[in-house]
């Protein structure tokens, strides 16, 4: 009986064994595969990066004409939530003014939209601080927001969201 209880129970553990050995192996065909196609990823990016550079420069240079010919935009048309109370308010700021929603300082640097009558192109430079203390002014967002998706590049405050609606002229 005895004898019966050690085969039974020694079974399981060598089924155990090989199914991770196969396992393992498996893992092993995988990792070679995947080196393979990352050190072929690593390549492109060596060639993208190369050329990168100058695309890069003469991509911004392409962006501030744009923005530069987008002067007819003159205030932009933002949406603060306070999550707190769950209330949404828009308001308007003229571009290089300052407007305060809650303890927040938001500087609308520039705004852009490339069709006035389509909101959703909308893209602005914000720079919002956070007012600490009357000494204090914390700088806790700097950066482009756009419109068509305001999680691409949000604010991340615990009581407050800020979110683009569209430029103004």
């Amino acid at each position: 009986m005895a004898k019966g209880i050690f085969l039974r129970y020694n079974v399981i553990p060598m089924k155990i064994i090989l199914i991770c050995i196969l396992l393992l192996s498996s893992i092993n065909a995988f990792a070679s595969e995947s080196d393979d196609v990352f050190d072929a990823l690593i390549e492109d990016k060596n060639d993208a990066s190369a050329k990168s550079d100058q695309d890069i420069e003469s991509d911004l240079s392409e962006f501030s004409n744009e923005l530069s010919k987008s002067s007819n935009v003159k205030s932009a048309i933002l949406r603060g939530l306070n999550k707190i109370t769950a209330r949404s308010y828009d308001f308007k700021v003229n571009i290089g003014s300052v407007a305060r929603f809650g303890n927040l300082e938001i500087l609308v640097q520039k705004c852009w939209q490339e069709n006035l009558s389509d909101p959703k192109d909308a893209l602005a430079l914000l720079q919002i601080k956070e007012q600490l203390n009357s000494d204090y002014k914390n700088e806790v967002f700097y950066g482009w927001i756009f419109a068509n998706s305001p999680a691409l590049s949000s604010l991340e405050h615990p009581v407050y969201d800020i979110t683009l609606v569209k430029c103004e002229k």
